[in-house]
């Protein structure tokens, strides 16, 4: 099976001029604060789609800001025939699927650990409900699901139904609303307050010698390095670059020393 070539941008990052991704993966996976304004998004999607490349645009958990936001982002590429959108929120998947035109669905790698389990179990209880399940969420429009190395082992492709992506060399260890980066120099700013993207400029390493590991904190994102198995399942057929961390100084989190 060919497999495609993607790489992730995030919101304030540019598409590097030398790479044999015919896919952009685009957005924000993990806060909604970093979502681009809606018509940026959609000025950048253009322009992808025009030289060339595909555009998967990558949507995190929300709250009704930032559903309102994804909203308008939605409207304003709804001329885009054929446009792949990754949605890591219940809410958002069933607002994408009540969009005209309605996007490609992905179920992004947050959302994917959560849904993948529940298929699984439904297959282990009823054949029927495994089957029906499967076609509802080909009736909002899903059309694969991303996992990276951290959750492919629970992926249980043998269950899932749907084509798989695979997001690496950095895995998605865990994410919270509350960004430590948020409250650097400033303590006293509210966990949900306003955000002056600190986590753009610096990114941090965590060694964890309980869990035999090192750890970057970027944002509000807890990630490690992980390589891809050197055997994947059969449905993955879609390999995305994911590297936050290039162009970014890293420093460690207890010793406080650029590396």
């Amino acid at each position: 099976m060919p497999i495609e070539k993607a790489v992730f941008i995030g919101c304030g990052e540019e598409a590097p001029a030398a790479t044999a991704a015919a896919r952009i993966y685009f957005g924000e996976e993990a806060c909604e604060r970093l979502l681009p304004d809606p018509e940026e998004a959609a000025r950048r999607v253009r322009a992808w789609r025009r030289g060339g490349r595909e555009v998967t645009l990558v949507f995190p958990p929300v709250s009704e800001t930032g559903l309102d936001r994804a909203a308008r982002t939605l409207a304003a590429l709804a001329r885009e025939k054929g446009l792949e959108c990754a949605v890591n929120d219940y809410g958002l998947l069933s607002l994408a699927a009540r969009s005209a035109p309605r996007p490609r669905l992905v179920v992004g790698r947050i959302l994917s650990r959560v849904l993948a389990r529940n298929i699984h179990d439904l297959s282990l209880y009823s054949r029927a409900e495994h089957s029906g399940f499967l076609d509802m969420l080909r009736g909002f429009g899903v059309v694969r699901f991303d996992f990276d190395p951290f959750t492919l082992e629970r992926a249980y492709p043998e269950t899932l139904g749907f084509p798989m992506s695979l997001i690496a060399p950095y895995a998605l260890i865990s994410f919270t609303r509350r960004c430590a980066l948020a409250r650097c120099g400033n303590p006293d700013v509210r966990p949900f307050g306003s955000c002056r993207k600190q986590c753009r400029g610096s990114a941090f390493t965590v060694r964890n010698s309980a869990l035999h590991g090192v750890f970057e904190l970027v944002g509000n994102k807890i990630l490690r390095r992980m390589e891809p198995p050197p055997a994947l399942p059969e449905t993955v057929d879609r390999l995305v670059d994911y590297d936050p961390l290039k162009g970014l100084p890293c420093r460690d989190l207890k010793r406080s020393k650029s590396r």
